[in-house]
């Protein structure tokens, strides 16, 4: 199914118009009209609107991955049976020699709701996940600055899958990158193309904490 085929399906199911799409998103309503025929494609932040406002997540309204619905869902004060809150962290600085960076969570930071087969799906325990907020624009397009990012801790050592998210520490510092074995070592890769590629080989490998596997990212419009 492509790009324009989940849109379409979408639209449908809402009985949006091309117009209502547009006006949503900050489009013309040509525009909408060319990706539901295929001759262009929503990228960067116009995406994240378009699939925050259909109700999807990025990653399936481009790619079909993942959920075709938003992994969080507003709530009240106390979630209902079957949904999970993560509530949102930031990293630690270490102090002193030999310290690890360790995660504090974010005073009067809002719970985000999680319906729990969001976890069970991916086999991992919603206490093993994390929101945090992504600072940078070396991950654009896919992610942009200010988005939130879930991830789920592992147990060191992190079986890496090539070219997949990771949440990790570079000297104490937090990042959000794919990442990829070679030989001897660990390739850390932005998407934008304006950052190089790092490779990091023997002794150089004490510098990176790799903390787990990026789950899902969501944005505010």
């Amino acid at each position: 199914m492509t790009l324009q085929e989940r849109l379409r399906g979408l639209m449908a199911r809402k009985g949006l118009t091309q117009q209502q799409v547009g006006d949503a998103v900050g489009v013309t309503r040509q525009a909408v009209a060319r990706w539901l025929a295929g001759l262009s494609e929503p990228k960067g932040k116009t995406l994240g609107k378009l699939a925050s406002f259909l109700g999807c997540t990025a990653a399936w309204l481009q790619f079909g991955e993942g959920d075709s619905v938003q992994a969080f869902i507003e709530g009240e004060e106390t979630p209902p049976d079957g949904v999970v809150e993560i509530r949102e962290y930031q990293l630690r600085a270490s102090c002193g020699c030999g310290a690890e960076n360790d995660w504090e969570e974010i005073h009067n930071s809002r719970a985000t709701w999680y319906r729990r087969e969001f976890f069970d799906t991916r086999g991992v325990k919603p206490e093993q996940c994390r929101r945090i907020t992504a600072r940078g624009d070396s991950m654009e397009p896919f992610i942009f600055d200010g988005d939130h990012v879930l991830f789920a801790e592992e147990i060191e050592p992190v079986q890496i899958r090539d070219g997949h998210l990771y949440v990790l520490a570079i000297a104490g510092q937090l990042k959000i990158k794919r990442l990829a074995s070679v030989k001897g070592g660990i390739e850390i890769r932005s998407d934008n193309p304006t950052y190089g590629t790092e490779t990091y080989k023997g002794d150089e490998l004490s510098q990176i904490k790799i903390f787990g596997k990026v789950l899902e990212i969501s944005r505010a419009v």
